[in-house]
């Protein structure tokens, strides 16, 4: 019967960990679009840095 409690406890607190408390109101009205926004600036970042890394790898040769 131990187990059972356990469990759960072990879950809840994954929970929390992944999403926080529910009336914590950590995300605001615009959630979404701060999320596209994130998302977008890791992508460029990204692509830019694609284009750098290939810019250096040609230079190099020199």
């Amino acid at each position: 019967m131990l187990p059972i409690p356990i469990f759960l406890m072990v879950l809840a607190i994954m929970y929390l960990a992944a999403f926080g408390l529910p009336w914590a109101g950590e995300y605001s009205e615009d959630w979404q679009k701060e999320e596209i926004e994130k998302e977008m600036m890791r992508m460029y970042r990204k692509r830019k840095q694609k284009t750098e890394n290939r810019f250096t790898e040609r230079c190099s040769g020199f």
